[in-house]
């Protein structure tokens, strides 16, 4: 054991020294979170803010004046004319405007009927143009439930009959964790893939790079034995792995600490983790880097230089992104809740990360996915350690 920690001390520290280790592992994760953080912020406060839009109109003579009060006041401060249909499609597919609106000609005495047709022309490739159609609809939508009931009040009809069925909403969250946050879907991703990513800059120079310098046969030759190198080796990526996946937590929790004019939105009850919770993400993390530097350590292991190491780890990083890309959308579709998500590896450490965000703990969930990230690092320590005992692994050509 003591040799194992004295293998495990010397790589950390030799880790710890690499600059390049520090800023991609520790400093990469907070700047990045920081920066992700911002921008959400930024663009949540932008799409908050009411927005001066312009409508262009055809014949805007036919445009009611109820309607033109309302466009004024709404979602249109500015209404410009357009010469014909023709020239409202050409705007609106040269993206030189959002919607293009055409009344038809006796307007009001059609919407009297309930015969009144409004043409609007827009481009469903364009958001803007989809949100300015919505807009749009909403406002029509409104004006037509005014003049209902005005009609309802003329006849003496009860005004709850325009809508006989009402919804009453009642919110049966807990309240607890990051549940009325939009980074609950985001969070359990980075702390997963920089779990990776963290050790996936340094493992090169473990295994492959020693190769490379020519002074793992040094290592190879001293009285500790190949088992206890590779397993110090293993500990000390583990371990960057570890604080590299925290670092990224650490940014979250810094960012709701300040209460910065720009992300204060995204957390509007703060963070409110629960000790159950914490203790639920470090039992999902520890296997997890476990597994993950059990990985890192093979293909490093494998590779003959650092070059070579650094084109399997970008391939096999593409493997490991997939079900973390995917974790983020499973929970809107009913696959969220099915058992097969609990034994598929990555995604189902995510799935238990973003459970324990939530306050929502699920015992057999976290067994099946503490057990699968164990099992697979197990094997993939045991090859590590079968390649440190083979004379190949001296093999730089």
């Amino acid at each position: 054991m003591k040799a194992i920690l004295h293998i495990f001390r010397k790589e950390t520290r030799e880790l710890f020294r690499d600059k390049r280790v520090v800023s991609n592992a520790f400093i990469g994760p907070v700047v990045l979170i920081f920066v992700i953080l911002m921008l959400f912020g930024f663009l949540s406060s932008a799409l908050r803010k009411p927005k001066a839009s312009v409508l262009y109109v055809v014949a805007r003579e036919q445009l009611p004046q109820g309607l033109a009060s309302a466009l004024a006041s709404g979602s249109a401060s500015q209404i410009k004319l357009v010469r014909s249909i023709s020239d409202g499609e050409a705007l609106v597919r040269d993206g030189k405007a959002n919607l293009v609106i055409r009344f038809p000609e006796n307007m009001e005495a059609k919407a009297a009927t309930g015969n009144a047709k409004i043409l609007a022309i827009f481009n469903p490739d364009e958001p803007a143009s989809e949100i300015a159609l919505q807009s749009f609809k909403g406002l029509v939508g409104q004006l037509n439930k005014t003049a209902a009931q005005k009609i309802v009040e003329a006849k003496g009809i009860p005004k709850g009959l325009l809508e006989p069925i009402q919804i009453e909403e009642k919110n049966a969250s807990s309240g607890k964790g990051l549940g009325a946050s939009m980074l609950v879907g985001l969070l359990p991703y980075l702390i997963v893939i920089w779990a990776f990513y963290g050790g996936m800059g340094s493992v090169s120079d473990l295994v492959a790079g020693e190769k490379e310098r020519g002074t793992l046969e040094t290592l190879l030759i001293s009285p500790v034995s190949r088992t206890q190198i590779a397993l110090g080796k293993f500990l000390a990526l583990s371990l960057v792995c570890l604080l590299s996946s925290l670092s990224s937590l650490l940014g979250v929790i810094l960012v709701a600490t300040l209460r910065l004019p720009l992300t204060k939105n995204l957390f509007p009850e703060g963070i409110h983790l629960s000790v159950l919770s914490i203790l639920s993400i470090l039992a999902v993390l520890l296997p997890l880097v476990a597994f993950f530097s059990g990985l890192l350590l093979t293909v490093s292991s494998y590779a003959k230089n650092m070059r070579e190491s650094q084109t399997y780890l970008a391939l096999l990083s593409i493997v490991i992104l997939m079900p973390a890309m995917f974790s983020q959308f499973i929970s809107y579709t009913d696959f969220g809740k099915s058992r097969w998500v609990n034994v598929m590896p990555v995604l189902n450490s995510a799935s238990s990360i973003r459970d324990a965000l939530l306050g929502r703990i699920d015992p057999i969930g976290l067994a099946a996915c503490v057990s699968i990230s164990l099992a697979i690092a197990a094997v993939s320590m045991w090859l590590v350690v079968v390649m440190f005992k083979r004379e190949q692994i001296l093999t730089r050509i």
